[in-house]
Order: structure tokens, then sequence, then C-alpha cells
């Protein structure tokens, strides 16, 4: 259905664009966020994303419901750190809102495009990504639908380079 989104984007000093939109219309009964990174140019050296990234997960929960422990409340959050090697592994190790950790880890591959291809050893899935011009921001979203506590859910990614 259509939806009309508020938008904003950040400009970074290299020139690098992400652009973050919000459908915050309740009268749907629906809600979206877009994000939204410009296509990359040139050759992408896996070696070059090696390092540290703040990074933040955000849960969607296909089909909320209403629990007693209040856990499945249509969304969760968590941070943490992403890590990348020179080789193109990878480990999230996040904190989730309620306190609890987890990691994912396994092997990345990236095109010249931008485009990022993680496969996770502990859910044996692919989630896509992409990394800006500079290096600096990565996208990862896991587009299969997950179970966990029997509640369907996605989860996207945000991360941002640390500072050496």
């Amino acid at each position: 259905d259509p939806s009309t989104f508020g938008a904003a984007v950040g400009v970074d000093a290299d020139g690098s664009r992400v652009l973050f939109g919000l459908d915050s219309d309740t009268a749907t009964g629906e809600a979206g966020l877009l994000v939204g990174m410009e296509q990359r140019t040139g050759t992408l050296d896996i070696r070059d994303l090696a390092g540290t990234y703040e990074a933040t997960a955000l849960t969607f929960f296909v089909n909320p419901q209403t629990v007693s422990n209040g856990i499945n409340s249509g969304t969760d959050a968590a941070v943490g750190l992403l890590t990348l090697s020179e080789t193109g592994a990878f480990r999230f190790a996040m904190e989730g809102a309620a306190g609890s950790d987890f990691v994912y880890s396994g092997t990345m591959t990236g095109a010249d495009d931008g485009t990022l291809t993680f496969t996770v050893n502990e859910t044996n899935d692919q989630w896509f990504g992409a990394v800006d011009q500079a290096g600096k921001t990565i996208v990862a979203l896991d587009g299969s639908v997950e179970t966990n506590r029997n509640v369907p859910e996605l989860n996207l990614f945000l991360c941002i380079r640390k500072p050496n």
C-alpha cells in the first residue's frame, strides 16, 4: 500500500551518502523503515574494510503478539561490535536490550558495487548488505525470517567504523 516517508540524508566529508526514512503514519496500523546507501563505484578490496565497527541490530517481529514476558513488543534492539578481518572473516558480538549476549560469525565477500554477502556459521544463512564508498558504513540484512522464541523475526544491522 502507498506510504509517505519522512527522510534525512547524511553526507560525510568524503561525499558518501546514507538515506534514512520513516513511515510514522499511525493511521494505517503499520510502520516502515527505509535505509538507502549510494551505490559504490570503483573496485572493492575486502582488506580495506578490515577493522572494528560500532554496530546496532534492530529486530522486527513479523507477527507481533502479546506474550507474558513482554519480550515480543514488535521490535527489539542490540548494540555491540562488528569485527572484520583482512580475509573476510566477521564477528558480530552484541548485547541485547534485555542484557543477553549473542554472537554471529562467518565469512563475508564483497562486490565492486559495494554489495556484501555474509555467510553466517550459527544459522547457515546468507545475509546481504552494502558498504559506502569510503568503507565507513555497513548495512546488513538477515533476509531470512528466523523463528526465535517461537516468534518470526527479521534482523537489520547498522555499523559505523570506529576511528583508529
